[in-house]
Formats: C-alpha cells, sequence, structure tokens
C-alpha cells in the first residue's frame, strides 16, 4: 500500500492532491515534519485532503516566505522614512517586522483547520432541521438507507449536510465498506456534534432491530422544534445587537460631535478640541460602523 506522505511515494499520487507550493513545502520541510506527532482530526473535519505532516510542511514554508517579506519590505520602508542612512535602525524595524510576521503567520495557519471545522459544523446545524425532514419523508416512502444518503447528497440545498452524505456514499461506493460502517466513519469524522449524535443513534437503533422510519421522524420533529426554539434566541440576540448598535454607534458619536462642536465655538477653549472632532468624525465613527457591521455579518452567517 503506498502512503501518499512517505517521501517513496510517486510523485503523481501526491501531486494529485497538493498545489505546487504545497509540494516546494513538502521537499523543504518534509524530512523535518515526517515524524512528528501531530492530530488529523482537525484536517479530516475540516475536509482538507492533505495529511498532517503535508499541511505543517505547508505552514512553515508559509511562515518563512510571509517573515522574510514582511521583514524586507518594513527594513526598506523603515530606511527611507528615516531619511538618513541608518543601517541599524532599518535592521533593528525589519528584524522586528520579521518575528512578528512570522508568529502571527504561523498561529494563523495552524488555527485554519480548526476554524474551518468550526465554521463546518455551524453549517451543518444550521441545515440539519431541514435535512432531517427530507430522510424522513425518503424513509416514509421505504427507500433503503444507502440511497437515503444517496439522495441527501445530491441536494445542494443542505449545504454541508449534503457534503457529510457525499462523504458516506464515498465510502461505500468506492471504499466498498457497508452502510453502517460508512455511517459510524462520518460520526467520528464530523465538525457537528448535532449530527454525530443522529448518525450514532441510527447505528444504534439499526443494530438492535428497532424501527429506522419511527427513528427519523422522532428526530426530525425534535431537531424541528429545537430550530424554533434556536431561532427565537437568534432574534432576541439581534434585539441586543441593534439596541447596542443605536446606543454605541449612533447615539454616543452624534451626542459627542454635537457637545465637542459646541465647545470648540466658545472662546478661549483650547484648540486641539477641534481634533478630536475631527478624530470622533473620521475615527471613531467609521470604527463602530465597521465592528457592528462585522458582528451583524457573522450573526447572520451562523444563524
Amino acid at each position: 500500500m503506498i502512503d501518499a506522505r512517505s517521501d517513496d511515494a510517486p510523485e503523481g499520487v501526491r501531486d494529485s492532491r497538493l498545489s505546487r507550493f504545497d509540494r516546494w513545502a513538502w521537499r523543504a520541510f518534509g524530512g523535518r515534519v515526517a515524524a512528528t506527532d501531530v492530530s488529523a482530526d482537525p484536517l479530516a473535519r475540516a475536509h482538507m485532503r492533505r495529511t498532517p505532516e503535508e499541511y505543517r510542511a505547508s505552514v512553515l514554508l508559509l511562515t518563512v516566505v510571509g517573515a522574510a517579506a514582511t521583514g524586507i519590505a518594513s527594513g526598506l520602508i523603515a530606511g527611507v522614512a528615516l531619511r538618513s542612512f541608518e543601517p541599524f535602525a532599518a535592521i533593528a524595524v525589519g528584524l522586528g517586522a520579521t518575528g512578528i510576521a512570522g508568529g502571527f503567520t504561523y498561529v494563523v495557519a495552524s488555527e485554519l483547520p480548526g476554524a474551518r471545522s468550526t465554521a463546518r459544523g455551524q453549517e451543518i446545524d444550521r441545515h440539519l432541521p431541514r435535512a432531517l425532514g427530507f430522510v424522513a419523508a425518503m424513509s416514509c416512502a421505504d427507500v433503503p438507507l444507502d440511497e437515503i444518503f444517496r439522495e441527501l447528497s445530491h441536494q445542494s440545498i443542505y449545504g454541508e449536510v449534503a457534503n457529510e452524505s457525499a462523504w458516506i456514499v464515498r465510502d461505500t461506493d468506492l471504499l466498498g465498506q457497508d452502510i453502517l460502517s460508512a455511517v459510524r466513519g462520518a460520526a467520528r469524522q464530523s465538525p457537528s456534534a448535532a449530527w454525530q449524535e443522529f448518525l450514532q443513534g441510527l447505528v444504534t437503533t439499526s443494530e438492535s432491530g428497532g424501527d429506522l422510519r419511527s427513528y427519523f421522524l422522532a428526530q426530525a420533529d425534535r431537531y424541528e422544534r429545537d430550530g424554533a426554539a434556536r431561532l427565537q434566541g437568534e432574534l432576541e440576540r439581534l434585539g441586543t445587537y441593534a439596541e447596542a448598535y443605536v446606543t454605541v454607534a449612533v447615539a454616543f458619536p452624534l451626542f459627542l460631535l454635537v457637545i465637542l462642536t459646541v465647545f470648540t465655538l466658545i472662546e478661549g477653549t483650547a484648540n486641539h478640541l477641534l481634533t478630536f472632532v475631527w478624530l470622533t468624525a473620521l475615527g471613531i465613527v467609521p470604527t463602530a460602523e465597521i465592528a457592528f457591521g462585522l458582528l451583524f455579518r457573522r450573526w447572520g452567517a451562523s444563524a
């Protein structure tokens, strides 16, 4: 059996999964990370088709490239900004920027699989109530279990739930696993606790001789009620966000601008108050609007 992450593996095996940058990273750092103990769970749950060693090599190369580029650019900019030839100051700025950029790049790239896994889990939870309704309807029509997952994998409107079902179909069609083994494996690698619970309950019900139709109907009804309660909670949270937006991003900046403008018109008032007016108008107000815009966007993506 050929291991795609092994140095003895044919290039075609590795090239079919990795980009050119990833192949460069493996050639440069593959031997240094092959023996490291790296968990594969975040990569599998994020559906990133790379081994932990391959991904760690890519992280190291990205860190080196990002740190070097940032350090060189910062050193050159510092040398120009100083308007005089002060190499030690420019070198100090470049080295400091290199360390900061390298550390930041390494941390962000290392946490990316976990972030993607979490995002996939939230997407699965969001589509799960409607997907289970589809599963229950198919079971009532006496559709076999493997065909239910096959049909579900074709329904793109269910987002990541359809992708999870596609992996179950892949395990049965390409790897030759029986449907319960494929479902059990999908439960182990899913980033969604709710989807894991559903799949594990499916396996338990099937192996104990229970009625899958009744199980599907009960789960669909349960998640439909949970979805309504979750939606009510999200609406209450949205109301809290709206009140905070009106207070922090609308009322407070306007009140502050009026007060500062009035003080600048009073004779003898320090001129630096005008600077605070411009700082509020051009700095605080746009920053607050952008912050709440990102907050509402994130809320909308997870709702």
